[in-house]
């Protein structure tokens, strides 16, 4: 049998919840995305500008820099890119006029987050 040349989606995971990121890693790995998980804005841009990713999750409340300002420098580089944010908060409304392509309260079940991440990384 030929081995399969299609290659794994790509999912960056910010946030500064360690515990936040090994689990939704752990989650996506499991269903056969490759994933990145990082603390801060700072790691997010590094990887953003050497690697390809299909897909960001992003973490509204964030140190340093916030996720809704983080969003719009996404947005102006990689206008195309789906970006969800992450959020024990609100704010969606501004999330979406920044770009937002969806969001999830961090108690979401995982197996919603799957879903979307599947449509968006197609």
């Amino acid at each position: 049998m030929k081995a399969s040349t299609k290659q794994k989606k790509r999912v960056l995971i910010v946030d500064d919840e360690a515990a936040v990121v090994t689990m939704i890693c752990d989650f996506l790995k499991e269903a056969g995305f490759e994933t990145v998980g990082v603390n801060t804005t700072a790691e997010a841009q590094a990887e953003l500008e050497v690697n390809m990713v299909d897909v960001v999750l992003l973490d509204i409340q964030l140190p340093r820099e916030d996720g809704l300002t983080f969003l719009r420098k996404i947005k102006e580089v990689y206008p195309d890119l789906p970006v969800v944010m992450l959020t024990g908060a609100g704010m969606m409304q501004t999330a979406f006029r920044y770009g937002a392509s969806g969001y999830f309260k961090k108690n979401t079940d995982f197996g919603e987050i799957l879903n979307l991440v599947k449509r968006l990384a197609k």
